[in-house]
C-alpha cells in the first residue's frame, strides 16, 4: 500500500516536472526569437549606419549627389572622381553587409535594401567601384548576378 502511494506520488511529480520543462521550453523559444529578432535589426542598424555614414559624407560635397542617385554619367575630375569612389565604396560595402545579414534573415525585413541595391548596382559610380574590386562586396555582386 504505501509502495502504491510512493508510486503515485512519483508518477505526479514526473507529470509535473515535465510539464514545467515543457513551459520552460516554450518561454526558452520565445526569449531566442526575441533574441533572433534584435540580432537583426542591430544587424541592419549597422548597415543603416554604415550607408549614412557615406550620405554624410555626400552632404559635404552635395556637387556629387547626381552621381549617386540620378545615374549622371562620371565626367568629374580627379579629386571628386576620388572623393565620390570612396563614399560609393563606403555605401557599396554597406548594402553588401545588409544583403549578407538579410540571408540570414528570410523574413522580409530586407526587401528595402535588396531594392535599393539593385538602384545602386545600376549606377556608373558603383559599377566602377565594383569593376575596381573585383573581389569585394561579395553579396552586392551575387544580388546584382554578378560573381
Amino acid at each position: 500500500m504505501v509502495g502504491d502511494v510512493v508510486q503515485v506520488l512519483s508518477f505526479a511529480a514526473l507529470v509535473v516536472s515535465l510539464f514545467l520543462v515543457a513551459v520552460q521550453t516554450r518561454r526558452l523559444g520565445k526569449q531566442v526569437e526575441i533574441a533572433n529578432k534584435f540580432s537583426t535589426y542591430e544587424s541592419f542598424s549597422s548597415a543603416a549606419e554604415r550607408y549614412d555614414a557615406g550620405l554624410a559624407l555626400l552632404y559635404q560635397s552635395p556637387h556629387l549627389r547626381p552621381y549617386f542617385f540620378e545615374g549622371k554619367a562620371l565626367d568629374l575630375d580627379a579629386d571628386d572622381l576620388n572623393r565620390a569612389l570612396v563614399i560609393a565604396d563606403m555605401m557599396a560595402g554597406a548594402l553588401s553587409n545588409a544583403l549578407t545579414v538579410g540571408e540570414q534573415f528570410p523574413d522580409g525585413t530586407r526587401q528595402g535594401w535588396h531594392r535599393l541595391a539593385t538602384a545602386m548596382g545600376r549606377n556608373p559610380l558603383f559599377q566602377m567601384v565594383l569593376d575596381e574590386q573585383p573581389y569585394s562586396f561579395t553579396k552586392l555582386r551575387e544580388h546584382l548576378g554578378e560573381r
